[in-house]
């Protein structure tokens, strides 16, 4: 086990580099590149919150840290940009529509971040439903980059890769913030487990996650060399539930599910990595049925299957095979669909997730299109989706990786949306496409429409933003 940084108690996270000094001036409007007028400019009230600073303390690696704490302090930060300064991590918070952030003040749930994400001096961080900062744990350098996180039974969690390749990793362990600071459990490494997914079940113990397993193309069936070296290793995606033991009770194979003209579609798509052909990264199971939701970025697929027998009851997407969903959209909130088939309705998607009574979001990056990123929600009825609401990136730029939507409150009408590898970073959004705050990359843009991925992902923010209940991090 290994120990991170300290919390104060009493006030907010401290760490030897930690200084938090928000301060909330009038914002000028930022135009934005998909409208065709500037939002009017709005004048925040001021605001402060207690700075804490402590010295660094140092543990043993198998036992929980004391916590060290200083004299709250208090101090006012004169931002001239019209941000609230988010200090050590490089971010930078802006109101965009102020009547509707004053009345976040009402909202009770708390959004958790995890980075800058491309900065190794990043942070576990816990914002207000205002996007104002309210405590944070810094990560060392032992720690590495969180990413998938959930709330388990010893608080907020989340994953680690610590041998990653390429995009994914083979041998994720888990980190939660159980008594204010980051402990490491590193027992489940040699479970290989992908760091793109942590969805813990209902009693916070056992947990869902992938397996990006590396396969011999030259010898699989369900996977045939494409475009690849005959010596070139791929991976495919297996679903993996974890027991509170740590021990692997339930898998599921992608790959021996896969429809055939799926697989004959991602030969031809445009965003797959070749040696990466399926790429999952989110995992759910849904109440009310017992569907396990899977998300697939190279396949541009959502699929819905039985734990139990494996056997697909549904996909949305790239599919268009015998479980594929027909799609109704009678407000026409998909648009034009593009030039590109196979992401004509999902281009990258991640983050699948159940809202009840047969109803589901989905973040769509919209990757190598001309289309904004976006959030889609649908309802399923027999063998037929309905598209109810679609929110778009209000400035216009797609996402090349990464990223989520989560309801804030238990209604549709606000939303917490990470854009992932975008220079958006992460918003407030109202469900009729308002964007209502912003936490970004101090080096983002209003206008990061056309960025490369590259660019992209050195702006991303945190993989997810996570929606949960205050306090997590003490």
């Amino acid at each position: 086990m290994k120990a991170g940084s300290a919390v104060d108690p009493e006030g907010m996270s401290t760490t030897s580099r930690l200084t938090l000094l928000v301060a909330a001036v009038a914002l000028a409007a930022a135009a934005c590149s998909g409208s065709d007028a500037a939002a009017p400019a709005t004048t925040v009230p001021a605001t402060t919150v207690p700075v804490t600073t402590a010295a660094p303390t140092t543990v043993a690696a198998t036992t929980t840290a004391a916590t060290t704490a200083a004299a709250p302090t208090t101090a006012a930060a004169p931002v001239d940009d019209g941000t609230v300064d988010l200090a050590d991590w490089r971010l930078t918070m802006e109101v965009l529509d102020e009547a509707r952030w004053n009345d976040l003040a009402e909202e009770t749930s708390a959004i958790y971040l995890i980075g800058p994400i491309h900065d190794e001096d990043n942070s576990v961080l816990e914002l207000t439903a205002q996007l104002l900062p309210s405590d944070a744990i810094a990560l060392d350098g032992d720690i590495g980059i969180g990413f998938a996180a959930d709330v388990g039974a010893d608080g907020l969690a989340f994953l680690t890769g610590t041998c990653e390749v390429g995009s994914f990793s083979l041998c994720s362990v888990v980190s939660t913030t159980a008594g204010g600071e980051i402990v490491t459990d590193d027992s489940i490494t040699d479970l290989e487990l992908d760091f793109h997914e942590l969805h813990y079940d209902d009693d916070g113990e056992g947990f869902w996650s992938i397996r990006y397993p590396e396969i011999d193309c030259t010898t699989s069936e369900a996977l045939p060399c494409v475009d690849v070296a005959a010596d070139e290793t791929m991976v495919g995606c297996v679903v993996t539930h974890v027991d509170p033991d740590g021990i692997v009770d339930q898998e599921w194979d992608l790959l021996e599910h896969l429809p055939a003209d799926l697989w004959e579609f991602q030969r031809g798509n445009a965003v797959t990595w070749n040696l990466d052909p399926v790429h999952c990264n989110s995992v759910e199971v849904e109440d009310d049925t017992g569907l396990l939701l899977v998300s697939t970025r190279n396949l541009n697929t959502l699929f819905a299957l039985d734990v139990e027998s494996g056997e697909l009851a549904w996909t949305f997407g790239s599919d268009d095979g015998a479980a594929a969903l027909d799609v109704a959209d009678p407000g026409g909130l998909l648009g034009d669909p593009g030039s590109e088939p196979q992401q004509a309705l999902l281009s990258a998607p991640h983050h699948l997730v159940p809202l009840g009574d047969g109803r589901y979001s989905v973040f769509d990056n919209a990757s190598d299109t001309e289309r904004p990123a976006r959030v889609i929600v649908f309802s399923v009825d027999g063998d037929v989706a309905t598209i109810e609401t679609v929110i778009e990136d209000a400035t216009g730029a797609n996402s090349g990786c990464a990223g989520s939507a989560s309801r804030l409150g238990e209604s549709d009408d606000l939303w917490v949306v990470a854009w992932g590898c975008s220079a958006t970073g992460v918003s407030i959004m109202a469900a009729d496409g308002t964007e209502i705050a912003r936490v970004r990359d101090v080096d983002g843009t209003a206008d990061g429409r056309r960025q490369t991925v590259d660019e992209a992902v050195e702006l991303m923010v945190s993989y997810r933003a996570l929606v949960a209940e205050p306090g997590l991090l003490r």
